[in-house]
């Protein structure tokens, strides 16, 4: 396993890793037409956002959990903004999915791992999950993948994981 990512150890590091994320409120409100030179976000700003979203003590400071967090492997999209976020709730409370285990890393205890995690959300929730066979149309269709997996939305290296996209969404 060769993992790419830098090691956040300082300010500058935070704020590289911050800026990552969508974390600076200037680069969203830029997009919008607000004139870069009128907008300054402070960093400690930034790591108060960061700590109140990932439920941490807020103190803007740099401090261990903070950091300890930010060091953990993730997805390498972007938090902010988040247009991948649906707010509307589901119009059904039963869902469908399929694994693709062709790069399964776990091998045959991935079809289980995925159960599992269907199972903890079922018991959490008023939904429920029901596998379909691997070439049939589904909600959540799960693979593992690597680098360019012709999705349009490349691994980047700098994160081990990726995101589902909703059905809904055009990409």
């Amino acid at each position: 396993h060769n993992d790419k990512r830098t090691a956040i150890k300082n300010e500058l590091d935070a704020y590289s890793y911050l800026n990552k994320f969508g974390y600076d409120s200037c680069k969203s409100k830029n997009k919008n037409g607000i004139d870069k030179a009128l907008c300054s976000t402070d960093m400690k700003s930034m790591i108060k956002h960061y700590q109140t979203v990932f439920h941490l003590p807020v103190s803007g400071k740099l401090d261990e959990k903070t950091l300890k967090l930010m060091n953990k492997p993730r997805c390498g999209i972007s938090d902010y903004p988040l247009s991948y976020v649906s707010y509307k709730p589901w119009n059904k409370k039963t869902f469908t999915w399929r694994l693709n285990t062709q790069n399964a890393p776990f091998g045959s205890r991935a079809r289980a791992i995925m159960q599992n995690s269907f199972q903890d959300w079922a018991r959490y929730t008023s939904l429920s999950f029901r596998e379909v066979c691997s070439t049939c149309d589904a909600d959540f269709k799960l693979a593992f993948a690597t680098g360019d997996h012709r999705d349009g939305f490349p691994f980047d290296g700098q994160g081990k994981y990726n995101l589902t996209i909703a059905k809904n969404e055009k990409r």
